[in-house]
């Protein structure tokens, strides 16, 4: 169906409330209502998302050049060392080629030339994923396509054929973003891995996932609650309490910060690991038995004793040992050597976004 502006009287979110300077301007704001169609590009563009959450009209020069000062000062302020970009879908292209050069440039200027942006995007298709690559775009993304193909390995039990299948892929994305894509097991959108219809509170499976997220070529994003066995379905059920509060259930319940959770040290076990081999962050991987009967990482390094394996048989990683950090290098098979940021020292995201 066609789209078509909705008039309603007060376009903010909250009604009554008044962005503060240099948004409290109902003309720098889209007037279109919300999002009926999510595969319309002119709705999913200029329309308000689930929830009446204002649109910044991105196509707007004055509003481009307000938020491109904004996200730079912010990395001068709090000195953080990349963006989380949320929605990338919901702004057209070429505002994203006018504010992601500023915020590189900007970072450099601050001595951080390995500026970390990795745009959101909920979609399984690396295809759609990597249109918002690029050396004026992102330089990553959130790993969709390999938490649906982790989801169905080690949650579903289907062949572990289907990781190196979704790793060839990298190389639909730009050069700039292959081997840093963002992986991840939990989020905040999506039901926990330990949940029912998911892993089922399946420990040992969860395990061996967090072996292979830390120890593929992406970069683990750990999302709270995971080290501790929360397994809250759905939103809002998958944000539960850490700490003890009012929003909680199951093994949420409660003060949850256990140092001594087996989830916990297994995490913890896997951080040591890319800390000691830093091969791990930016060495080359080669499937060396795809589809065969094992599925091993092999010396120089030594992993934490291994729970059963509870996917089907993959085939076998072996890691290469870790370039000097410079320019792209060709690999053999058409692989890239690049560098990746090591996730061993602490380093802080901010969260951006468009509404």
């Amino acid at each position: 169906t066609a789209y078509h502006p909705v008039a309603y009287p007060d376009p903010y979110w909250h009604h009554g409330y008044t962005h503060g300077v240099p948004f409290n301007d109902l003309n720098r704001f889209h007037h279109h209502g919300a999002i009926r169609d999510y595969n319309d590009p002119e709705q999913y563009v200029q329309g308000e998302l689930t929830g009446g959450l204002d649109d910044f009209r991105t196509e707007d020069p004055g509003v481009r050049a307000d938020l491109a000062r904004i996200f730079c000062a912010l990395i001068a302020a709090t000195d953080c060392d990349g963006f989380r970009v949320d929605a990338v879908k919901h702004v057209e292209p070429d505002f994203l080629s006018f504010l992601m050069p500023r915020i590189y440039r900007q970072a450099a200027e601050l001595g951080k030339t390995n500026f970390l942006c990795f745009g959101e995007l909920v979609d399984g298709q690396d295809r759609l994923l990597a249109r918002f690559t690029g050396a004026d775009k992102m330089n990553s993304m959130l790993y969709f396509s390999m938490f649906y193909t982790m989801r169905d390995v080690f949650g579903h039990g289907r062949h572990t054929a289907l990781l190196s299948d979704c790793l060839d892929q990298q190389v639909q994305y730009d050069p700039t973003a292959r081997g840093r894509l963002v992986g991840f097991l939990d989020n905040h959108d999506q039901p926990r891995s330990l949940s029912g219809g998911e892993m089922n509170n399946r420990w040992n499976a969860l395990r061996v996932a967090l072996t292979f997220l830390y120890t593929s070529p992406q970069i683990p994003c750990l999302y709270y609650g995971t080290e501790q066995g929360f397994d809250g379905g759905a939103s809002p059920w998958n944000r539960e309490d850490m700490f003890d509060g009012e929003f909680e259930a199951g093994p949420s319940v409660g003060d949850n910060f256990d140092t001594e959770h087996i989830l916990f040290q297994w995490v913890r076990k896997l951080n040591d690991l890319r800390t000691a081999c830093p091969a791990l962050a930016t060495g080359e991987a080669t499937d060396s038995m795809r589809g065969g009967a094992k599925y091993w990482f092999p010396p120089p390094w030594k992993l934490p004793p291994p729970p059963p394996v509870l996917a089907p048989p993959p085939p076998m990683l072996a890691r290469a040992a870790a370039p000097t950090p410079a320019a792209a290098t060709p690999a053999a098979a058409g692989r890239m050597l690049l560098p990746r940021p090591c996730c061993a020292p602490p380093v802080s995201i901010c969260c951006i976004c468009w509404f």
